[in-house]
């Protein structure tokens, strides 16, 4: 009777495992959609595109201020031009992804720049922030006139955002949580913030994990 009881116990746990795990993924999934299709917004922006083609930053910059104060999710927004150059920013040029720096010499941000000014809207990898310890992903969408790309609209998006909105809540059982990793390993997401950025494949357990 023990090992019987023992035995549905873990079935039931597993199940529920399995379905936070689900869920933990579409709220993953929808978290980025969001950011995904502000971004597509605010690329269609006629102060943002304005300042694109003309290559005056003020207006920009007040726009993207305030778009940036609305959402504490974001660490911070900006255009670029064509060339990579950060044109105008919502932190006064307090970051990498700031006026007169260039996306494609920031090696976190180069591979968004690439395919953005392909005509890709992107999201990058999950990156350590090259402004901070914090951990974010960058999400770009073109800037266009009429086909043409004419810019970068640049969101460093806080994946801290995602813990506090999302995994805080999620439990398994008692004591049991979630937690993220990247498809190498790195911890990108958990409800203890010393814990984000570990490398869980210098660890037999983490490797087991990943293979």
């Amino acid at each position: 009777a023990y090992l019987d009881g023992s035995s549905n116990m873990e079935k039931v746990m597993q199940r529920e495992t399995e379905s936070m795990v689900l869920r933990g993924k579409e709220e993953l999934d929808q978290w980025l959609a969001m950011y995904v299709q502000d971004a597509q917004i605010l690329a269609l922006n006629k102060v943002l595109k304005g300042a694109c083609m003309s290559g005056l930053p003020a207006s920009a910059r007040r726009q993207l201020t305030g778009f940036f104060e609305m959402d504490d999710g974001l660490e911070n927004l900006f255009i670029a031009t064509p060339d990579g150059l950060v044109l105008a920013d919502a932190l006064g040029g307090e970051s990498d992804g700031s006026e007169g720096n260039n996306l494609l010499t920031i090696p976190e941000f180069k591979d968004n720049a690439t395919r953005t000014l392909a005509g890709e809207v992107w999201v990058g990898e999950a990156v350590f922030s090259p402004d901070s310890e914090a951990m974010i992903t960058l999400v770009t969408a073109p800037i266009r006139n009429s086909e043409e790309v004419i810019g970068i609209l640049g969101m460093q998006v806080l994946l801290s955002d995602y813990t506090e909105k999302f995994m805080h809540t999620s439990r398994i059982g008692e004591t049991g949580y979630l937690y993220l990793l990247d498809s190498k390993g790195i911890c990108i997401a958990h409800h203890v913030p010393e814990i984000v950025g570990y490398d869980t494949a210098q660890n037999d357990w983490g490797r087991t994990m990943l293979a």
